[in-house]
């Protein structure tokens, strides 16, 4: 085997640990957004994923945390988004996406093999 072909070998190793990283982040990230969704119904924490990974360039694997009820942007955004002073908003992406961040390295440490 020659040396391109081990180092192409543990690119894609490290690219297909990397996606598996992505998953598992998507995974927690729906469930953060959901935990925080407001529930008079419980409809739009039900309806949160996640879509499935794809490469991003030279940043890497991505995953898009979406909520597809059509009041989502409302309950995140709040009175901006509504131009009504009386809506009561509860964001719900941002404070999960937050909630992420602080686990992102851990996650990516265990499936690259670093600690």
């Amino acid at each position: 085997m020659s040396v391109e072909d081990r180092t192409q070998r543990v690119i894609n190793e490290f690219s297909n640990r990397a996606k598996k990283a992505c998953v598992i982040a998507g995974r927690i990230a729906v469930k953060a957004a959901a935990d925080y969704a407001a529930k008079d119904t419980g409809t739009m924490s039900r309806e949160i994923y996640a879509t499935e990974p794809e490469e991003d360039g030279e940043r890497g694997w991505k995953v898009r945390v979406i909520s597809p009820v059509s009041y989502s942007a409302y309950q995140e955004l709040g009175p901006a988004a509504t131009a009504k002073r009386g809506w009561k908003f509860r964001p719900f992406v941002r404070p999960a996406m937050a909630h992420i961040r602080a686990v992102l390295q851990g996650i990516v440490d265990k499936q690259i093999g670093v600690k």
